[in-house]
Order: structure tokens, then C-alpha cells, then sequence
């Protein structure tokens, strides 16, 4: 369909050819940026097509062209389970990738409208890549610095292309950082006394040779701990364990930790090596070359990313999460990492903000989910 000058077309993906260059895109649109990480290729593929997510999600794929060029980018995706535990008729819309032509946004951003809203959905979050439980938000500070691992990095003029369409800001979602050098050890040692206080509380490390049986406690404890927050979509089983075999090879058992209440699980948190150094230096591609590029990178990580942490509902508001977030540290330091990533936290959740930050964490970097009506 033609949209803005006359050589600017978008289209709907509708074939193998359209998916590769969907995918294609950022690769080149960011060559040369010494922040973005390309991820491997494979995986997006797998993302698109394999992925459990969607079996019952509804995602239509769009490319802008000029020339015949590609220019942009965008998904437009309908995820039901988050309609439902939320009552809201919503619908995403993630991938977004474009050069700097408002004239390329707009198109885009009306097509994945016009979808969302055949689809029966009467207001547009987003960027979500594909939902909440992926890449979500766009980067509208930190432009500076490479991204953790599975957290996005965007072009500092995107906000003003999807703002000029009219979305506006929803929620922001902050990345913590705290490093070794400004550690507050008087407040890990406060942590560390209130994990003693609680006699029945025990933190355990994952025992990976029993990883299959561990997931089911983390499905769980994942989707009782998070079913309040803000934004939160429960992954079915099934989605969960395809996020955990991809993650499998880089998870770290010494940092990904079990709060036990006489045995039995109530908080976990997951921290993972921050990989993207390594990601970027395999350039898309293990092979034939990039893993070894990859596995050289890795040696050199020193800091860990903390995507997971929540507590049981019956066992909030009794310093678990503080306790978990110290032991992350303690355990942390002495597996030899000296920075840590805590993300993404939602900017109104003040509890934790306030015990990272007494720590002696820093927000390092800012994504902002957008809305509008439809």
C-alpha cells in the first residue's frame, strides 16, 4: 500500500523471502554502532517461528520499502493471555526498527494500528518484542552504552517518531547498575543479618542436574510472583522451558538462587553473565567463525544481569526480595563478578528500587513503554 512519498511502500510479510529480510533489517540498519548487539540469527528465526509464544499469540510482520530498499520495520501482535489476566482489550507492537523519516514511522506504526484493530484491539502498547517477557520498552536514555543481555538498544531518535505519531508514555522500566568499587557493604551486611533473622529461610543455589525438575518450581514461583505487576503476561510451561534450554549454556547455578521457607520454595531470583560482549564478537553467526569469536569474548565477562526476582505473594513484605538481591551480590562477588545489571524495574516499584539503590545502585539506562487509543 503507498504511504508517504510516492517510492515509500509497506507491506505485509507473507513469505520466506519477506521473514528473511524482516529479520535482515537491523543488521544493517545499525552496522558500524559500537552499542547495538546483533543477535544471532538463528535464534530470531526461532523467535518468529518456533517459539510456543506463538501458538496462541497472533502476530502480523510489516516492512517498509523504498526503491525496493528496506527502511523500516514493525510487528503487530494480539496476545490474549495478556488480555485476560489484565481485562483489557490490547494489542502490541514490537520489532520496530526505522530510519530517521517520520513520513517511515507513520507508515509503519498505521499499518500495525490497522491490524491491531482487526483484530479487535482497542489500545496499542509497546515496542514489545514480542511481549513483556522478551525484549520490551525503548531505550529513551543511556544511548551510550551497550545493552545487557536480552534487553533492547534503539536509535535516541525513535522516540520522537513514535511520540510524533501520538503515543505517549505508559510506564517507564529502569536498568540498575551497581559495580564493586561503590558497593555499600554496610547495607549487604543489613541483608545479610536479615537473612539471618529468618531462621526458616534458606537460599539455595539451582542444582543443575536436576534442571528439568527445577523449571517446574520456577514456573510456578514465576508466574505466582509477578502476577501483580504492571505489564506482566504468565508464559505457559512449555514457553518457559523453550526460554530456558536457549538459556541453558550461559546460566551460572552460583548466582541463580532459591528463598526456601522449610524446604519449600517461596523467591527466586535468576542472574545470568551478561553475554552481549561475547554476542557481539560472533557478529549474528556461530559458524562458521563467530564461536570462536563468542566463546574468546566470554572468557573476559565480569558482569552479570538479574532478570528474575519475585517473591510469593504469602511471603511478601518480609525483606525476601532485599535478602536475595544481597545474596546476588555476596555470591556474585565471590564467583569473580564485579558488576551487576538489575532489569528491568518498573519505576513505581519502590520497594526494590530502594534496596538497590542502598546498595549503591545507579540507573544506568531508561525504556519507556508507549500506549495509545486505537
Amino acid at each position: 500500500m503507498p504511504a508517504g512519498r510516492p517510492d515509500l511502500t509497506v507491506s505485509e510479510v507473507s513469505d520466506a523471502a519477506g521473514l528473511r529480510d524482516f529479520i535482515e533489517f537491523p543488521y544493517a540498519h545499525y552496522r558500524g554502532d559500537p552499542c547495538w548487539v546483533p543477535p544471532l540469527r538463528n535464534s530470531v528465526r526461532k523467535q518468529l517461528s518456533e517459539h510456543p509464544f506463538n501458538r496462541y499469540a497472533r502476530s502480523r510482520y510489516f516492512l517498509a520499502r523504498r526503491e525496493g530498499v528496506v527502511v523500516g520495520r514493525i510487528a503487530a501482535v494480539l496476545n490474549p493471555r495478556y488480555n485476560e489476566v489484565h481485562a483489557v482489550s490490547a494489542g502490541f507492537f514490537g520489532f520496530f526498527e526505522s530510519e530517521d523519516d517520520p513520513r517511515t514511522a507513520r507508515a509503519l506504526l498505521e499499518a500495525a494500528s490497522a491490524a491491531l484493530s482487526g483484530m479487535g484491539a482497542k489500545t496499542m502498547l509497546g515496542p514489545a518484542s514480542p511481549s513483556s517477557n522478551a525484549e520490551f520498552g525503548l531505550l529513551v536514555s543511556g544511548f551510550d552504552r551497550m545493552p545487557s543481555v536480552i534487553m533492547p538498544y534503539h536509535r535516541p531518535y525513535y522516540a520522537r517518531l513514535l511520540e510524533s505519531f501520538g503515543l505517549a508514555k505508559a510506564k517507564d522500566l529502569l536498568a540498575y547498575e551497581m559495580r564493586q568499587e561503590s558497593l555499600n557493604h554496610a547495607t549487604l551486611k543489613l541483608f545479610e543479618k536479615i537473612a539471618a533473622r529468618h531462621a526458616k529461610v534458606t537460599i539455595r543455589e539451582l542444582d543443575m542436574r536436576r534442571f528439568a525438575s527445577e523449571l517446574d518450581v520456577v514456573v510456578k514461583l514465576y508466574n505466582e510472583a509477578w502476577e501483580k505487576n504492571w505489564g506482566f503476561c504468565p508464559m505457559t510451561e512449555d514457553e518457559l522451558r523453550f526460554e530456558a534450554a536457549e538459556l541453558k549454556d550461559v546460566i551460572d547455578p552460583r548466582v541463580a538462587l532459591f528463598a526456601e521457607v522449610e524446604g519449600k520454595p517461596v523467591a527466586f531470583s535468576l542472574s545470568i553473565p551478561d553475554i552481549n560482549p561475547a554476542l557481539k564478537a560472533a557478529g549474528g553467526d556461530l559458524f562458521p567463525l563467530g564461536f570462536l569469536r563468542f566463546l574468546w569474548a566470554k572468557r573476559g565477562i565480569r558482569k552479570l544481569r538479574t532478570l528474575l526476582l519475585g517473591v510469593a505473594s504469602a511471603h511478601r513484605g518480609k525483606g525476601l526480595d532485599g535478602v536475595l538481591v544481597g545474596e546476588t551480590v555476596r555470591r556474585g562477588l565471590a564467583a569473580g563478578y564485579d558488576v551487576a545489571e538489575c532489569s528491568w524495574v518498573l519505576e513505581d516499584n519502590l520497594k526494590m528500587r530502594s534496596a538497590i539503590e542502598r546498595l549503591g545502585g545507579v540507573v544506568t539506562q531508561t525504556y519507556r513503554v508507549y500506549e495509545k487509543l486505537l
